[in-house]
């Protein structure tokens, strides 16, 4: 057992699996047909905790990943953000907030959620 969440520094553990997106919005704009918006990432918190693998010109890209992130002791929300990558920075796609109360109660929350477009 973790002495962190036994003295209240963090609340506990969340497993995320991010499977795919789907129908994302093309943010590229360039000469060739075939490029669009490369979503990149899905930070989780108001820290990036969790990072995605790059898919590169797909708006609907396949994950497959999962991470293992504490949620701290302070946290009332974790915000998954899904990102397009450029080679300067990287550009908003939409995100998704989650409730940590309805995390902690140990239901999982699964299904298809919609992206709040920036």
């Amino acid at each position: 057992r973790d002495s962190r969440l036994e003295m209240g520094l963090i609340r506990g553990l969340l497993r995320i699996h991010i499977i795919e997106a789907k129908g994302l919005p093309n943010k590229d704009e360039g000469p060739v047909e075939e490029d669009v918006s490369d979503p990149v990432t899905v930070d989780v918190g108001m820290e990036r905790v969790a990072r995605t693998s790059v898919k590169n010109n797909s708006l609907n890209p396949r994950w497959n990943e999962v991470f293992l992130v504490e949620v701290d002791c302070k946290a009332k929300s974790v915000t998954f953000k899904v990102k397009d990558s450029d080679y300067v920075g990287s550009e908003m796609l939409g995100w998704i907030l989650v409730d940590v109360d309805d995390l902690i109660q140990g239901e999982v929350i699964a299904g298809w959620l919609v992206l709040l477009c920036v």
